[in-house]
């Protein structure tokens, strides 16, 4: 089911499958940001990661000695959440644990999503909740938007750049090959995150690539040729991927807070051994969130 919320400057489109974000639109300029996710590319406008990033060693995971299936980025963006609350500027949407989900992630739980426009920007709040009254949660957490490149007619992918706040180096992960998506922690290096990266569709023809993050985060895309641009600003994301499809020169480019990582190709496969996994002891809650501004 579609959703919708706004104010006098934007307007934001949600499916309730997933609790995606399927548009975010300037009301003045009637830019749409958001990539309409043409199957030709990608058939995907921003899906939720819940609750794994990427893709696990060989498919499956275990934990308490039994091995249980999980697909790339999670089940939470298979799923129709609920809505929770919802006024003209503001929405929530809740998924919580159930027969269907026990089968391959056996924990109870509770995951909500807030979407809030302010002024030009969405302001994304995710908390996840561990209902259990004795156990341990174990899991990642992700975005996966993806922002139509070029934003404007008369400009293409090679005239825009992706600039970072604070201007510094940061640790980079990418993955071993395109077959497992396992990323090579061997092959980590530092990356100039301090300096403007131009985009180009070389870059991703290994694949995605993260960045290590702390604190206060910004990635811009923007170009020289348009005052528009797209802001994602975070502060307890600690990663942040960059992906288009390759070899398919698609006309967007993802930008996407990470709390965890894919599995790498040394991970042991057991669940609480898992690099970036986040635990949450019985009955706590864990509460992160980025914002979209848009010019």
């Amino acid at each position: 089911m579609n959703f919708q919320i706004e104010n006098e400057r934007v307007v934001a489109a949600f499916d309730s499958k997933g609790a995606e974000i399927t548009s975010f639109k300037d009301k003045t300029t009637n830019i749409e940001y958001i990539w309409q996710a043409d199957p030709a590319f990608w058939a995907s406008h921003a899906p939720i990661l819940f609750p794994f990033i990427g893709q696990s060693k060989n498919k499956q995971y275990e934990y308490n000695g039994k091995s249980y299936p999980m697909t790339n980025h999670g089940f939470a963006r298979e799923y129709d959440f609920k809505v929770s609350e919802q006024s003209k500027d503001s929405i929530s949407f809740v998924l919580t644990d159930s027969e269907a989900t026990q089968k391959v992630y056996p924990f109870q739980f509770s995951f909500e999503i807030t979407y809030k426009v302010e002024q030009t920007s969405l302001v994304v709040s995710f908390q996840v909740k561990n209902t259990d009254t004795q156990n341990p949660l174990y899991y990642s957490l992700g975005a996966h938007p993806a922002f139509n490149v070029p934003m404007v007619e008369g400009t293409k992918f090679e005239d825009y750049s992706l600039s970072f706040s604070p201007k510094k180096k940061r640790k980079i992960f990418k993955l071993a090959d395109l077959k497992e998506f396992l990323l090579d922690f061997a092959a980590t290096a530092e990356a100039s995150t301090d300096v403007d990266l131009p985009l180009q569709y070389g870059l991703f023809k290994e694949g995605l690539f993260a960045y290590e993050t702390t604190g206060d985060t910004t990635c811009t895309l923007h170009s020289n040729k348009t005052p528009h641009s797209v802001a994602v600003t975070y502060d307890n994301m600690p990663y942040l991927c960059v992906w288009s499809p390759t070899p398919k020169d698609a006309p967007f480019v993802c930008i996407e807070p990470w709390v965890g990582l894919p599995d790498n190709t040394k991970a042991t496969g057991k669940l609480a051994e898992k690099f970036g996994i986040q635990k949450l002891e019985a009955l706590t809650s864990s509460q992160t969130g980025f914002t979209i501004t848009i010019k």
